[in-house]
């Protein structure tokens, strides 16, 4: 998948038991994270208290990115992103 405005890309593979590229998943190793591009940090952070998300990093900046980190039930990391100049 390809974002038409940034020109992203998201990419999801899977590999059947016995291909040469399947291995096992093991928290930590492999996808870490999803980053999410929102329109506002602080609402989005929210929803993902509300649902039950962990905060791992508050708000933060890096020069005009707002950045923030949550936890989901299942391990994986959510990164909330927002970029005026994207």
């Amino acid at each position: 998948m390809e974002d038409p405005i940034s020109h992203q890309h998201l990419e999801l593979n899977w590999y059947p038991p016995g291909s040469r590229y399947a291995t096992p998943f093991v928290a930590g190793e492999g996808l870490d994270h999803l980053g999410l591009r929102v329109t506002n940090v602080a609402s989005a952070a929210r929803q993902l208290r509300a649902a039950g998300a962990k905060r791992i990093e508050e708000i933060r900046y890096r020069g005009k990115v707002e950045l923030a980190y949550y936890e989901g039930p299942d391990g994986l990391w959510v990164e909330l992103i927002h970029s005026p100049t994207i």
